[in-house]
């Protein structure tokens, strides 16, 4: 019982190919509070580059635009219009261009966490996404929700203990700016503002970063696998035994045609004579060895005679060198040194009888 407890737990690493089918699935390590964190520090820092240029320029168009409508009354209500038209495409413009820059931000940040995946599994329509139990289950009852509850609140636990202490000191001060020039208080403000920001956004950083690091784990651990998942896989990505061994057959088969077609070719086969036969190929004038082109037992070795037979190739009795042969060379190559010579013997008699026969 204990093995088939153990055999249902998820205690092995995930393969390459565990991590690919996820990956196809669309699920990666994401976090949103990365992407937002990158948004939010992308926004601070134009502002404060060209906040400064861009409120000048808006407040000249501003102020241009309320120059010409005091001026309605000489030129008709249609200046004004047009003044107020000209003002909001000035700054219509610059808020275009922040929002295409936030949105190149964003995609990047998600091409990043995701290396560029496109799940086009998850772009089609699921039956199972439509039930409202498993719905509020998910919402409700769920690990994950609990966790995203609590980095809420850490987050606005966080955020709200910012705020308490840099307005704590601040709180005496507000009231002396009244006393000071506008431009003065708002600077006094902005500084202010700044130093929330970079506060909230150093905190925020950090959660979003713990987020990253749960989600990963989280994912990390979804993508274990049982032991008996493991030797599944291995089963399916070297094949089935039954199909493996038919394969092996197969091949030897084609080894044992290729060789009984290259006895059609040979010098000579030298037989047991019924349990062994070799069969030798050699050109005179070669500077190599006789070569051995086939051979076999039983079965085989009738098969090298018959083929043999059929195409007029000699059959020579020599059991101790047809042993010899089968034992200690391989077929394709050249037969061993110590046995030159008793072939050489039974290759000269070979071609003695070629000779008397044909006169």
């Amino acid at each position: 019982m204990s093995d088939e407890g153990s055999s249902g737990e998820k205690t092995e690493e995930p393969t390459g190919k565990r991590r690919k089918q996820f990956r196809d699935e669309g699920r990666v390590p994401l976090s949103k509070d990365v992407s937002a964190v990158v948004l939010a520090v992308v926004a601070f820092a134009l502002v404060a580059a060209f906040g400064p240029a861009l409120a000048d320029g808006a407040m000249t168009q501003m102020s241009g635009a309320m120059a010409r409508i005091a001026e309605v009354p000489a030129r008709g209500r249609d200046t004004m219009f047009l003044a107020l038209g000209d003002a909001a495409l000035a700054i219509g413009r610059v808020g275009v261009v922040g929002a295409v820059v936030l949105a190149a931000v964003g995609a990047a940040v998600g091409i990043a966490q995701t290396g560029g995946l496109w799940a086009s599994k998850n772009l089609g329509f699921k039956l199972e996404r439509l039930n409202l139990l498993s719905g509020l289950q998910r919402v409700f009852l769920s690990l994950d929700t609990l966790v995203q509850l609590g980095m809420t609140l850490a987050k606005a636990v966080a955020i709200g203990s910012i705020l308490y202490v840099v307005l704590d000191d601040e709180l005496e001060r507000l009231p002396s700016l009244v006393q000071v020039s506008v431009t003065d208080a708002f600077l006094h403000l902005g500084a202010l503002l700044t130093r929330i920001t970079i506060a909230a956004l150093l905190v925020t950083a950090v959660l979003a970063a713990a987020d990253w690091l749960l989600t990963s784990r989280k994912l990390h651990e979804q993508m274990k696998m049982t032991k008996q998942e493991v030797k599944d896989e291995l089963k399916q990505q070297e094949g089935d035994p039954l199909i493996r061994q038919r394969m092996r057959a197969r091949m030897r088969q084609i080894g044992r045609n290729r060789m009984l077609a290259a006895v059609r070719k040979a010098d000579v086969v030298i037989v047991n004579p019924t349990h062994y036969a070799v069969a030798l190929a050699y050109r005179p004038g070669d500077a190599g060895a006789p070569r051995l082109v086939a051979k076999g037992v039983d079965h085989m070795a009738a098969k090298i005679r018959e083929v043999a037979r059929a195409h007029q190739v000699p059959i020579i009795p020599n059991p101790p060198v047809a042993r010899a042969i089968h034992a200690s060379a391989r077929v394709g190559h050249e037969i061993p040194g110590e046995l030159f010579e008793a072939v050489a013997r039974v290759l000269a008699y070979v071609y003695r009888m070629t000779r008397w026969r044909n006169g």
